[in-house]
């Protein structure tokens, strides 16, 4: 979650840590800002900049820990509470982010980049409305604010306000066009929407700007690529079916269709798209697909040769399925706790 511009710090030489966070120096600003406390360890500009420096470094216990500090040195400080927010928010720890980011509101309800903030996190929790309502209130505050026109346009596409969605993406890209954030966010909505050409020209440019997010963007953008080369027919099936499934409504004869046809498009997808660069595997990814292939050739040696054995012998079907079941458990076994 990125820091909040209303979060400078006042004296020169907290600005100075501040700046070197800006051109992505952590290190330094950490180094500058022990010196800073080492000094006066009540000083809250240090604090606010050394948390922002250790979630640079995603050094997040000990973020989470100097964060605790300035929120116990400046109990009514709403700069604290959002520091401790994003920190919390970054350790994937959503109900304790909120819970700061609302003090924080509370404390001072005219900064919007905290509604901004505060609307992510709902989206986050899979609570669009909230968000949408949240960036809204944002907005109130700063009509053209970058992170709640962002998140409005995020949630209101999950709540399939799409005009609304592309008349806050329009803003943005006029206000930010060189934002990464905005073209990688366009770009995935897009996608989602099954329109692949327009999602491909904004893979492409956020992959541009910010080269290393290739091992989110790349396969986001393989999808859009080889989309590109399904008939509109079928990705109107796909909106279709994709709507209807977010409504909850029944599997329709356009999902059937879809699900039919859609290997076959896929497979001319492919060999369409196999010489283009972005297809080539991503280091690492050339050894779990083998591992993967391995796998499942030797389950389907297990499969088969179990099956021989139990035609062979007579024996009951279930002692297939129990040797099956068994191998799966234990590849589930071996995998690292998370």
């Amino acid at each position: 979650m990125a820091a909040s511009a209303s979060s400078s710090a006042p004296t020169r030489d907290a600005d100075y840590a501040w700046q070197l966070l800006r051109l992505r120096q952590p290190s330094a600003a950490l180094e500058l800002t022990a010196q800073l406390l080492a000094t006066d360890p009540s000083d809250l500009a240090a604090l606010l900049a050394r948390v922002a420096a250790l979630r640079q470094l995603a050094r997040l216990a000990e973020a989470a820990e100097t964060a605790h500090a300035a929120v116990a040195q400046a109990p009514h400080s709403a700069q604290a509470f959002a520091a401790l927010a994003q920190v919390r928010g970054q350790q994937g720890q959503l109900d304790k982010a909120t819970k700061a980011i609302s003090e924080a509101l509370r404390l001072d309800p005219l900064d919007a980049s905290y509604h901004g903030l505060l609307a992510q996190l709902y989206y986050l929790q899979h609570q669009p409305a909230a968000a949408v309502a949240s960036a809204e209130a944002g907005l109130r505050v700063h009509a053209r604010h970058p992170d709640c026109l962002l998140w409005r346009a995020v949630a209101a596409d999950k709540l399939e306000y799409a005009a609304a969605d592309d008349t806050d993406f329009d803003l943005l890209l006029r206000l930010a066009p060189t934002s990464a954030l905005v073209h990688t966010w366009r770009g995935r909505l897009l996608l989602r929407r099954y329109e692949p050409h327009a999602a491909n020209t904004h893979l492409s440019e956020a992959l541009r700007l910010a080269p290393t997010t290739s091992a989110e963007l790349v396969p986001l953008l393989r999808q859009a690529r080889r989309r590109q080369h399904w008939p509109k027919w079928l990705l109107h099936l796909h909106r279709q079916r994709r709507r209807r499934l977010e409504r909850g409504a029944p599997y329709s004869w356009q999902g059937l269709v879809a699900a039919l046809t859609t290997p076959l498009y896929w497979g001319v997808a492919w060999w369409r798209t196999r010489h283009d660069p972005l297809q080539r595997p991503l280091p690492g990814e050339r050894r779990a697909k083998a591992r993967q292939i391995l796998l499942i050739s030797l389950l389907g040696a297990i499969i088969f040769g179990f099956t021989y054995c139990a035609i062979a012998f007579e024996l009951p079907p279930y002692v297939l399925i129990v040797p099956v079941v068994a191998f799966i458990k234990a590849l589930a076994n071996k995998r690292p706790a998370r």
